[in-house]
C-alpha cells in the first residue's frame, strides 16, 4: 500500500501554519488552535516515523510505507544506518 504523504508534506504545513500566524490580519486566537492541533497530530506522526526509522535500523530492512523518503540504501558493512 503506498503512501502519497511524505515527511516533506508536514514540513510544508508547518511552515505554512507559521506564516498564518505571522499575519498580522490573521484570528489569532482560531490560528493559536489551529496550530496546536496541527503540532499535536504532527507530534504524533514523527514519533511513528522515529519507530519507524529504528525498525529499519535494527533490521536492515527499508520500509515501504513512503513517509521517509528513500535516497540511498541502508550500508550493509555491519554498520547498518539509515542514510
Amino acid at each position: 500500500m503506498s503512501n502519497t504523504n511524505q515527511i516533506n508534506d508536514l514540513r510544508d504545513m508547518l511552515f505554512a501554519q507559521m506564516k498564518k500566524l505571522a499575519d498580522p490580519s490573521c484570528n489569532l486566537d482560531k490560528e493559536i488552535m489551529r496550530s496546536e492541533a496541527l503540532a499535536n497530530v504532527s507530534n504524533q506522526i514523527i514519533n511513528s516515523v522515529k519507530v519507524e526509522v529504528d525498525v529499519m535500523r535494527v533490521t536492515g530492512m527499508i520500509s515501504q510505507t513512503g513517509i521517509v523518503p528513500m535516497g540511498e540504501k541502508l550500508l550493509t558493512d555491519g554498520n547498518r544506518r539509515v542514510k
